[in-house]
C-alpha cells in the first residue's frame, strides 16, 4: 500500500504528471513506468483496495476510470515512436471523453471542438515534462496578462 505517493513513484522508477482542465474543475493523471505498478497506483488514486485490473500483460497504454476520480493516463514510457504517439494520443482521447462525461457534454458533431481543444492541451502539455527528473508534477492552468 502506497503511504508516500512521491517517494513511491521516485522508489519504482514512475512518474506522475497531473494536469488540471481549468474551468472544468477536473484532472488528468498521467502516470509514465512499469505496468507491473500500475494497479497499486490506481487503488492508491482510487481510494479502493480491492481495485483489480486483469489482462494487461501485452498492452501499449491503458486509460482507467473510477466513478467519482480522475481518470489516469498509463503509458510504459514517454513517446518515441509513431505507434508510441498513437497510443497517448488514442489514451488521452478516452480520458477527455470521460471528463466531458463529467461536465454532462455529449460528444457530438456540435462539441467535438471541446474533445480536440483539450485533447491537444493535455498532450502538448505532457510531452513538455519529457525531460523533468521530478517524478511527481503537478501543471495548472493559469491566465496570462497581456
Amino acid at each position: 500500500m502506497i503511504k508516500n505517493l512521491r517517494k513511491w513513484l521516485k522508489d519504482n522508477n514512475m512518474k506522475e504528471v497531473n494536469i488540471e482542465l481549468g474551468m472544468f474543475d477536473y484532472n488528468i493523471n498521467f502516470l509514465v513506468g512499469d505496468i507491473n505498478n500500475l494497479e497499486e497506483y490506481a487503488r492508491f488514486k482510487f481510494d479502493y483496495e480491492q481495485f483489480e485490473i486483469k489482462g494487461l500483460l501485452n498492452v501499449y497504454g491503458w486509460h482507467l476510470f473510477c466513478e467519482g476520480y480522475s481518470a489516469i493516463v498509463w503509458i510504459p514510457r514517454y513517446p518515441r515512436t509513431p505507434k508510441d504517439y498513437g497510443t497517448l494520443s488514442h489514451e488521452t482521447v478516452h480520458a477527455m471523453v470521460r471528463m466531458m462525461d463529467w461536465a454532462h457534454i455529449k460528444v457530438t458533431t456540435d462539441t467535438d471542438e471541446v474533445l480536440a481543444h483539450g485533447v491537444s492541451y493535455l498532450i502538448r502539455n505532457f510531452l513538455k515534462t519529457r525531460n523533468d527528473k521530478n517524478p511527481q508534477i503537478s501543471i495548472e492552468l493559469t491566465s496570462k496578462k497581456k
